[in-house]
């Protein structure tokens, strides 16, 4: 599924005339300070219904911001064939699915957060400030 996201993205970017264009890239902002916290939780399939409040979620940090995505960082390794919810204080809750996943030689795992819908100018303000 990862490799064919890639390629999809690729004919995006390029049908866009590259990544200097792509709005998507130009949008990406990188967060100072750690990030932002957050916390991540898992649905088995997309719904329309909420995640279980009782479900603390994993913790997670928002490394990086763009209309359609997030980049996350993690101490966990998280399923990616499920719909997620992220929470973030002051900010509405954000419905997606995890796309890809990379380790590095910390033992923490990043991952790309593509969300169901883009980000509001507000919100994109909000988590890139």
């Amino acid at each position: 599924m990862t490799k064919e996201y890639e390629k999809l993205c690729n004919v995006l970017i390029e049908k866009s005339g590259g990544e200097s264009e792509c709005k998507r890239f130009q949008e990406r902002v990188e967060l100072g300070n750690g990030g932002i916290h957050a916390r991540l939780h898992l649905a088995p399939h997309h719904t329309d219904i909420e995640h279980e409040e009782s479900e603390f979620g994993y913790r997670v940090i928002i490394r990086d911001v763009s209309r359609s995505g997030l980049g996350l960082v993690a101490d966990e390794d998280i399923d990616l064939d499920a719909a997620c919810f992220l929470n973030v204080a002051d900010v509405p809750q954000l419905k997606g699915s995890l796309v890809y996943r990379n380790s590095d030689e910390q033992g923490k795992f990043r991952y790309g957060f593509s969300l169901d819908e883009w980000l509001s100018d507000e919100t994109h303000h909000t988590l890139s400030p």
